[in-house]
């Protein structure tokens, strides 16, 4: 090879050489585009950070439990899946039924709508009862509901989850069987406030049915309630004045069906820890800490069966 074909050659090779570290600069100086993927460490713990900051430290009270909870709240399994004990309570007819069938319905918020669609849990009690008799349910609970709201919608047709019936002042049940709406508090409380519109919906019920009964539900817990999956998880000083605000309400059920002379259901008393104001764990729901478990829907309907007169 000639001296001038070699330069030639080493000029090219050089030429080369120049272009790649070129390209191998620019790439490294050039900004990283927006949509390239980050670290993906880096973008977990930003976002993390970010939900914390933006995370509200309490989930406060509004309407009522059924507003946080919402229509989540598990419903009433199959009865025959419930092998634990059963309640107490007589089994001998309160009542000599004076037809071959009742109909029988139940008003109030979330604690009368988890008793099941078609109140499930009495008509097996019921029906056990007084063997021959047929009844006809109606489930007229909706979560969420204070009283003021319940007496609004007295004779409005009824349409909730899978259900719809007329206005309960239509069908004139044999017998009406009132919740107390104890869990569902006025905001701000005001005890005297639910004691006159629990009476109010007293009188209304007895101009609907000839034999009324008003529900107080299941106690309350003192620890734990509100607590799980789906519960409000308060701080304990929220929970624990929430839990003695049902309290007394469930009180004011008991007070306000005597003054009106009405019947009384009492699975409060039945729920209770001995030489407690409030509930034992077992008839409460895992789920929120606040509903009536599976064993407590079985203790409210034996109690309202053994309770309830047939007219």
């Amino acid at each position: 090879m000639s001296r001038k074909s070699w330069l030639k050659h080493l000029l090219v090779v050089a030429e080369v050489v120049l272009i790649i570290s070129l390209i191998v600069v620019n790439l490294k100086l050039e900004p990283k585009n927006e949509n390239q993927d980050l670290t993906l460490g880096k973008i977990d713990k930003q976002e993390v950070e970010l939900l914390v900051q933006n995370q509200p430290k309490v989930r406060p009270p509004s309407r009522g439990f059924g507003d946080i909870i919402g229509t989540e709240t598990p419903k009433p399994v199959v009865l025959a899946a419930y092998s634990g004990p059963t309640p107490e309570t007589t089994k001998e007819p309160t009542s000599i039924p004076s037809k071959k069938s009742y109909s029988i319905a139940a008003y109030g918020d979330s604690m009368v709508d988890t008793m099941g669609g078609n109140l499930e849990y009495l008509k097996s009690s019921l029906e056990k009862m007084y063997p021959g008799i047929s009844f006809t349910f109606f489930n007229y609970g909706i979560g969420a509901e204070n009283l003021e709201s319940g007496l609004a919608r007295l004779d409005q047709r009824y349409s909730y989850h899978n259900r719809s019936y007329p206005p309960i002042t239509q069908i004139s049940p044999d017998i009406l069987i009132i919740g107390s709406y104890g869990y569902n508090p006025f905001s701000p409380y005001d005890r005297n406030k639910h004691w006159l519109k629990l009476s109010e919906m007293v009188d209304r019920a007895k101009e609907v049915s000839g034999s009324v009964y008003v529900l107080a539900e299941v106690a309350p817990l003192a620890s734990g309630f509100g607590e799980g999956l789906g519960g409000v998880n308060w701080p304990k000083d929220l929970s624990s004045n929430q839990a003695r605000i049902i309290v007394e309400q469930l009180e004011n059920a008991a007070g306000v069906a005597e003054e009106k002379g009405v019947g009384f259901i009492d699975v409060y008393s039945k729920s209770r820890v001995p030489g407690s104001k409030y509930g034992q764990p077992e008839y409460v729901s895992t789920h929120d800490g606040i509903h009536t478990s599976e064993a407590g829907q079985v203790l409210t309907a034996e109690v309202v069966a053994s309770t309830i007169k047939l007219p």
